[in-house]
């Protein structure tokens, strides 16, 4: 069970929803467990927490232990992104020559090449 949680209360909460199913009692050992991972995971993500507000956090019952879900990051932004498509068909003594290029220029993407080509014109 995942939960999004802004604080260790939060976190105490998720313990127990997760413990009372499964006819546990919910102790002092989980409430103490709760608070120290709190701490831990908290300073682990303080950034995501300032952004969003909420961490959000998984309990194994299992293992007893919490960790956060926090997804990462995509592609970081770039000053001046590429964001027109285009699509080219090629024949094979096209593709023969572009291959060349990349080989000579050291490139490991025809679309690098392509825009290279271009930047030359």
């Amino acid at each position: 069970m995942v939960k999004n949680c802004t604080s260790e209360d939060d976190l105490i909460r998720l313990c127990r929803e997760c413990l009372a199913p499964l006819n546990k009692r919910f102790t002092l050992p989980y409430i103490l467990e709760a608070k120290s991972s709190w701490s831990k995971i908290h300073q682990e993500h303080t950034v995501y927490f300032a952004k969003h507000k909420y961490i959000p956090i998984c309990y194994d019952v299992e293992s007893n232990t919490f960790r956060a879900v926090v997804p990462r990051p995509g592609r970081p932004r770039t000053q001046n992104p590429c964001i027109e498509r285009v699509t080219v068909r090629l024949r094979p003594d096209q593709i023969a020559k572009l291959d060349d290029y990349c080989q000579t220029n050291n490139i490991d993407d025809y679309s690098k090449a392509i825009r290279n080509i271009i930047d030359l014109l």
